[in-house]
């Protein structure tokens, strides 16, 4: 997450063995082409095995090198630490996504905030758009600061 702060993150938690999974696949590249991948990551990460299932949807849903991270969960993050991460972001079921803001707060979470869910493309414009916001505003308040010091 470290190498991504400023940015909005995605994240795509899911099997091979999953049918509503495997059905957001085009969805997530229909997202991933709405935005700049300096303004949004997307991570699909598979937590099922074998690592041959999981090369062959790549190949099969032409995941790789659309501006997706395409990871394989187990050999990234290793079995006891993916356990540690399904625990402790409350992942119990699949698919499961994170929407995290720029600020690295998670905004949306779970089965609803699937690519497929058009409510999502407002959680991610919120999440651009306020940060942005709070730029502009904060850049307003130290203009006006330094207009009223300089007049007294």
């Amino acid at each position: 997450l470290e190498k991504n702060h400023g940015k909005v993150i995605y994240f795509d938690f899911w099997a091979r063995w999953c049918p509503p999974c495997l059905a957001e696949m085009e969805p997530l590249k229909q997202l991933r082409s709405k935005y700049s991948t300096k303004d949004l990551v997307i991570y699909s990460i598979c937590v099922s095995e074998p690592k041959e299932e999981w090369e062959e949807c790549l190949n099969e849903y032409s995941l790789k090198n659309r501006g997706i991270e395409c990871i394989y969960a187990s050999d990234y993050f290793g079995k006891d630490n993916l356990q540690k991460i399904r625990k402790q972001w409350k992942i119990d079921r699949m698919p499961y996504y994170l929407l995290i803001n720029r600020k690295g707060q998670i905004v949306d979470f779970g089965t609803t905030a699937r690519p497929s869910n058009p409510q999502l493309v407002s959680r991610i414009e919120d999440a651009l758009n306020n940060f942005i916001i709070n730029r502009i505003v904060c850049h307003f308040f130290i203009l006006l600061f330094y207009t009223k010091a300089f007049y007294f």
